[in-house]
């Protein structure tokens, strides 16, 4: 990846309103995430507005969509979320 894009991979649990957060990739991304929140609004908002738009993707379409300066839902606990465009995020 380049200019500090990044991919986090976000897990929810289904028990408990934790959230750990895992940095995919070599590069040193532009915006960045703590490895683990207590719960989804303690992440900053364009985390946790990217993980909003991905939940409505249904997890069992595979392959599920990539969605474009969002990422993309892998299944009903791990999201991939992109740190580009972030510009554009409310």
């Amino acid at each position: 990846m380049s200019d500090g894009i990044a991919v986090y991979s976000i897990r929810l649990f289904p028990t408990t309103p934790q959230v750990t957060a895992t940095w995919l990739g070599l590069d040193v991304p532009r915006y960045t995430l703590k490895e683990k929140y207590d719960s989804v609004d303690d992440m900053p908002h364009w985390a946790s507005y990217k993980l909003s738009v991905l939940y409505t993707v249904d997890h069992n379409d595979k392959p599920t969509p990539y969605i474009d300066n969002i990422g993309r839902r892998i299944n009903s606990v791990i999201y991939w979320i992109t740190t580009d465009k972030l510009e554009g995020v409310p």
